[in-house]
C-alpha cells in the first residue's frame, strides 16, 4: 500500500495528522512525500517513522519556482502507485495532488 502525503509547510496540527495516518496505517504500507522539510509532510514523516513504518521522500529543490516543478512532482508521484492520498492545508500544493488523485480514481481526503 503507498499514502500519498502532500501539505502546507505551515501545518501545525498534529493531533489531526496523526489521527489522520493511524485511519490509514498499515505496517508495511510506505508513506509517500514530497519532502517538505517543515509542516504537515515533516510531521507525517516523523510519525509514520517512529510508528515502524517506511517513508518515501520526493526531494524538491526549494530554491526552484513552484508551480509547474509541484505539479510535474505530484504527477509523478501519482503515477508511480498510489492507494490513498491526505492533504493537509490550503496552499496550492495540496490542492493540486488532491484534485489530481481525485481525478485518477484515488481515495483521497483533505484538512484545511
Amino acid at each position: 500500500m503507498r499514502v500519498l502525503v502532500a501539505g502546507s509547510k505551515f501545518w501545525t496540527d498534529g493531533q489531526t495528522l496523526m489521527a489522520a495516518l493511524a485511519d490509514v496505517w498499515e505496517p508495511d504500507a510506505a508513506l509517500v512525500t514530497g519532502a517538505c522539510p517543515e509542516g504537515a509532510e515533516d510531521l507525517a514523516a516523523r510519525c509514520w517513522r517512529r510508528w515502524g513504518g517506511r517513508v518515501e521522500r520526493w526531494e524538491f529543490d526549494w530554491d526552484q519556482p513552484a508551480g509547474t516543478v509541484v505539479e510535474s512532482r505530484h504527477r509523478r508521484m501519482l503515477e508511480a502507485g498510489a492507494d490513498v492520498c491526505l492533504t493537509f492545508g490550503s496552499l496550492t500544493g495540496p490542492r493540486s495532488l488532491e484534485a489530481m488523485s481525485r481525478a485518477a480514481g484515488v481515495p483521497t481526503y483533505g484538512w484545511t
